[in-house]
């Protein structure tokens, strides 16, 4: 679906020419996609994550996730480490480097096993691809007039997979001067080694974000790191790349290496993480690129934390100006993850607590072409950078948005988004999920708020309850409408009271 999400108001009259009379009228479609991102930022790094995901792929099979992100894989320089320190590409864990064989996150093996177990429940793996940076050099080198951790010789895995080493025209810039012992970022005059101008004109030229910048001028290093990608597609049975820091890289390099990676997998999926709540900006780094490419929602990321903070409240506005909006197929959806979870660099940017929900709502129930991602912190809990743990104060709630979204978020959707403070819309259902289903929420915070929507004639009749418990039924009457109900600053979803698939709700754990 090419066009915009459909956020726009209804008349009472206009509503009885937008649903369908009946089963024939909605056509079956396939299951909707879910994403996870596997990992937060202080998830436990004591080498057993992967096993601890590879344990939790059925309950997540069973909430309709079909795709999980996960965590850098590749040896990081420091450990513990979440893995955006990256010293070795071609290390999943399997060499002994740095002072340890497995990453902080498992061994080669163990994430070969989880690969392989993930496919079996039908969920591909999605690789954070942390191409921009490197980190954990092996020995310092005079480069041009500075002296430079950029020396990487790879000890413990020599030449295994590559023989390529590391040294002063790999990197653009640095982030130490060993000679004056000063932190900034230092120019490495060299060759092939030059700032690339195609990336964000932030602070003019945004190429250097942090360490040891990549080359991606340098002829040696295109070739190493498009050979790496094609290799850990094939060893792990990748579905896909996260793009680390996208705007920060060469986009002329990013399509020759999206190109290369795709050229033996054409059902690979390539998601940038470009932040910006510019959508003109996002839109100008999609152009031109000759294998498709998504990007995480940041502008409409923006609009769910701006809605739950108050500094917007008009609802029929949540949706417009994002990048869901303007290019559904490249949207993915997510509400808060690793950068804005409490604690780290975009916390200013962390959804309040109450609002959560409903932004999953959006998310989830709407017909839209977007990827939803949910975020493992909103599942599991997060610890903090003292290790306590928090535990999700509505990750019952998400699964149950998320098995809505597997069993009825399907077919014919009629929207009323025709209030400042409620907006509701309703799902028809198709062949294969004829059940329907209406969502109402509301951003007021006092009293119940109702609303009367259609959720189509062949409804008429039907006994509806929530999905999130409590003993209020509506009945539908023969026009297709019913009145449905939401408490103050909460978002209500309900379908046929007698649906077989209610027994599956209210029930996730979140032990992992």
């Amino acid at each position: 679906m090419d066009a915009s999400v459909h956020s726009r108001s209804f008349r009472h009259a206009e509503l009885h020419n937008t649903h369908g009379s009946g089963l024939a009228a909605r056509q079956s479609t396939a299951s909707n996609r879910l994403m996870i991102q596997g990992f937060e930022w202080y998830a436990r790094k004591d080498e057993q994550h992967w096993k601890r995901l590879n344990g939790q792929l059925e309950k997540l099979s069973d909430i309709g996730v079909d795709m999980i992100w996960i965590p850098p894989a590749s040896k990081a320089a420091a450990n513990p480490s979440t893995g955006y320190d990256v010293y070795d590409l071609w290390d999943l864990g399997e060499f002994n480097q740095k002072g340890h064989v497995a990453t902080s996150w498992g061994t080669k093996a163990e994430l070969s096993a989880l690969s392989a177990n993930a496919t079996a429940h039908g969920i591909r793996l999605l690789a954070d691809g942390v191409l921009n940076q490197r980190a954990g050099a092996d020995a310092s080198k005079t480069c041009s007039a500075h002296k430079a951790w950029v020396d990487y010789e790879f000890p413990g895995r020599g030449t295994t997979y590559s023989s390529k080493k590391w040294s002063c025209n790999d990197f653009s810039a640095i982030d130490y001067d060993d000679i004056t012992k000063q932190s900034a970022i230092w120019k490495i005059d060299g060759q092939n080694n030059a700032f690339a101008k195609d990336v964000s004109t932030g602070n003019g030229n945004y190429d250097y974000l942090t360490l040891g910048d990549v080359a991606y001028e340098n002829p040696s290093v295109q070739e190493d790191v498009k050979a790496w990608g094609s290799w850990v597609t094939k060893q792990l049975n990748l579905g896909g790349f996260r793009l680390d820091a996208a705007k920060h890289m060469s986009k002329a390099f990013l399509n020759s290496w999206m190109s290369s990676v795709a050229s033996s997998n054409s059902n690979m999926l390539f998601i940038a993480e470009y932040l910006t709540g510019d959508v003109s900006v996002v839109q100008s780094f999609v152009n031109g690129f000759s294998t498709a490419i998504s990007v995480f929602d940041t502008p409409l990321q923006t609009k769910f934390h701006d809605f739950s903070t108050g500094a917007q409240t008009d609802m029929t506005s949540v949706l417009k100006n994002t990048w869901l909006a303007s290019k559904p197929k490249q949207a993915v959806m997510y509400v808060n993850n690793h950068d804005t979870q409490i604690g780290q660099a975009l916390e200013v940017l962390n959804v309040a607590g109450w609002f959560t929900p409903l932004a999953y709502a959006l998310m989830l129930l709407r017909d839209t072409a977007g990827y939803p991602c949910l975020f493992y912190g909103d599942i599991y809990g997060v610890y903090d950078g003292s290790g306590s743990f928090t535990a999700p104060p509505h990750s019952t709630q998400i699964a149950d948005l998320a098995l809505a979204r597997k069993y009825f978020a399907y077919g014919t959707q009629t929207d009323y988004f025709d209030d400042a403070s409620t907006i509701g819309w309703t799902r028809q259902g198709d062949t294969d999920h004829p059940e329907g289903l209406a969502v109402i929420m509301t951003n007021a915070q006092n009293g119940d708020k109702t609303k009367r929507m259609n959720v189509g004639t062949q409804h008429a009749g039907e006994v509806w309850s929530s999905l999130f418990g409590g003993s209020g039924k509506v009945s539908i009457g023969s026009d297709g409408f019913a009145t449905f109900v939401a408490g103050a600053r909460t978002v209500n979803m309900y379908t046929r009271a007698d649906a077989s698939q209610r027994g599956d709700f209210d029930s996730w754990n979140i032990s992992i």
